[in-house]
């Protein structure tokens, strides 16, 4: 079954001998994330109990298919970028038929626009019929909290059970498609939901189900939150982000033995029915900024929902444009939405998963681990700290060591023949991009801090990189500073910057830009490279597996540095 997964065995075979070998030494580790049966705290397993690879019948089974999987894509890079992982996706388990949107052109569109955009699209290009169901994941992005993610997508982050986050969220909301009518179910790409486990079939006249979950008041005050009526399921009214105060003011808490805490939003099913009436009433408009398909469409829903105060407008002739228009697709909203009939479902405590950030990742992927790192798709014959994440990396045995709390991402190094010594700090994230611009290839490496904020808004002069200043540069983000620089090699791309990271604070000169920044890497990553680099890493890993190597002993076991922190 193995050899089977590798379509394309001419790339395995080229890779180094030893890198072979030194996988198939420590693949036990991999068996360990495997026992788990899932990422982390998440079981993640099909609700009829089945492991991947099953041939139960239930599995082909249309009436447990989504007749359409849509993904969203920022641009057409994106898009192709996500069209070729999907081909080493098993979606077809799960879904009839995948497409791929990119978003509209011009201002960035937002989770709300692209699904306007989607449903405007659909008319001309019939993805999906009136009487289908259909799974739409918001995967077009950045993805600048989780920077190593940045190129693949946030929903085809692989896991330590060797699967990928959509393949995931496929298998968890495999048991809501036979409860629900026409329209769509509509959900972001880095969060995972844990269904109940019994689901009642939806009335034909129910235009949204939402899904709530029980969550400590700091989850709450950053997130929707759903105030019920004091008897039953019954939605009074949608907040975002709200304060304590407004919580307390509408009721909005609930008290379990003592415990204070809310019902927080997450994702949600739309009818067609309702989607058409969405394109009748905004499907003509002009969008001059983006909107939320949270904040901005269930606000209007409830039986008393959230007062909507028209502002004066203030500000140049621009700003003044945008928030004209920003009303009249809030008043379009509301006028569209306003009434609706709402269904609840209690997903219950423990839920929901969110993998937004680079300590979500590591908290959500590991968390039923004990904090052991796990390869993923990477040699393992080196010293690995706490709480790290190692993957799609070929590194040397015995001259590498990995720090505690770290990501490192698409690494390569060679033989090491010169015995060089690879040391990767804590607390940093590290990712290696193949890039082509002008016609002319090579790699970049980036190091950040794993608590830099990328995306915060400096004063001019002021960004920092981990805690010093960076000079000679006049932008406002981390993002956008050009730091990084280009080498002709993997190897030399991953030495520079870890030497340019280390000496950062002693060495003036480190902190002048050379020419890369993050948002280049997006910009010019060299997709047929990162791909096949990737499936290289990946099929190899495949070929060696345990099913041909049986059970390693206590001695192959990779050291593990661990710590009570």
């Amino acid at each position: 079954n193995l050899q089977m997964k590798c379509t394309t065995p001419h790339i395995v075979n080229s890779l180094p001998e030893e890198e072979g070998r030194t996988i198939m030494k420590f693949i036990g580790m991999k068996e360990e994330a495997r026992e788990h049966r899932g990422i982390g705290g998440v079981d993640t397993s099909d609700s009829d109990g089945e492991e991947e690879g099953g041939g139960g019948g239930a599995r082909n089974d249309s009436a447990l298919k989504w007749d359409c999987l849509v993904l969203t894509a920022m641009n057409e890079k994106q898009k192709r970028i996500f069209e070729m992982q999907l081909e080493d996706v098993d979606w077809r388990r799960y879904a009839k038929k995948a497409v791929v949107l990119q978003d509209p052109p011009g201002v960035r569109a937002g989770s709300g626009g692209a699904t306007v955009w989607l449903l405007t699209q659909n008319q001309e290009q019939h993805c999906f019929q009136p009487e289908d169901k259909v799974l739409l994941i918001h995967s077009g992005g950045l993805s600048q909290r989780t920077p190593h993610l940045s190129n693949v997508g946030k929903v085809f982050m692989t896991t330590p059970d060797d699967h990928t986050l959509i393949l995931c969220k496929l298998k968890m909301l495999k048991s809501l498609v036979p409860a629900i009518n026409a329209g769509l179910f509509i959900c972001a790409s880095d969060v995972l939901e844990r269904l109940p486990k019994t689901i009642d079939k939806l009335e034909n006249d129910v235009d949204f189900l939402l899904l709530m979950h029980r969550s400590p008041l700091e989850i709450a005050f950053n997130h929707g939150v759903y105030a019920l009526g004091k008897e039953g399921l019954q939605l009074l009214r949608v907040l975002q982000k709200p304060t304590e105060k407004k919580m307390r003011d509408i009721d909005a808490i609930q008290v379990t033995e003592g415990v204070e805490w809310a019902f927080t939003d997450s994702a949600y099913f739309m009818s067609m029915r309702m989607a058409d009436k969405l394109i009748a009433f905004c499907g003509r408009h002009e969008r001059k900024s983006e909107l939320c398909v949270y904040g901005d469409f269930l606000k209007p829903l409830g039986s008393f929902p959230d007062y909507i105060k028209s502002e004066p407008v203030n500000g140049d002739p621009e700003t003044q444009s945008m928030q004209e228009n920003q009303m009249i697709w809030t008043l379009s909203l509301r006028a569209c939405f306003s009434g609706s009939k709402v269904q609840l479902l209690d997903c219950g405590s423990d839920s929901f998963y969110h993998f937004g950030s680079i300590a979500e990742c590591r908290d959500n992927l590991y968390g039923n681990l004990r904090h052991h790192p796990i390869p993923v798709h990477s040699t393992w014959e080196y010293s690995v700290g706490y709480r790290s994440i190692v993957e799609y990396c070929s590194l040397p045995a015995n001259n590498t060591t990995v720090g505690q709390r770290s990501i490192v991402s698409n690494c390569y190094v060679g033989d090491n023949r010169n015995g060089k010594k690879i040391s990767i700090p804590d607390d940093v994230v590290v990712y290696s991009t193949p890039v082509i611009k002008d016609n002319v290839k090579g790699w970049v490496t980036v190091v950040i801090g794993a608590r830099d904020d990328v995306k915060k808004i400096y004063e001019k002069g002021e960004v920092e990189w981990t805690g010093v200043k960076i000079t000679d540069y006049e932008g406002l983000t981390l993002w956008d500073a050009p730091v990084f620089m280009k080498a002709s090699g993997a190897e030399d791309s991953l030495m520079s910057s870890l030497r340019k990271y280390k000496h950062r604070k002693t060495d003036p000169e480190v902190l002048t830009c050379c020419g890369w920044s993050m948002a280049d890497v997006v910009k010019y990553v060299d997709v047929d490279k990162l791909i096949e680099f990737r499936k290289q890493r990946r099929q190899l890993w495949w070929q060696y597996g345990p099913a041909s190597l049986g059970e390693p002993s206590a001695d192959d076991q990779p050291h593990l540095c661990m710590s009570d922190q």
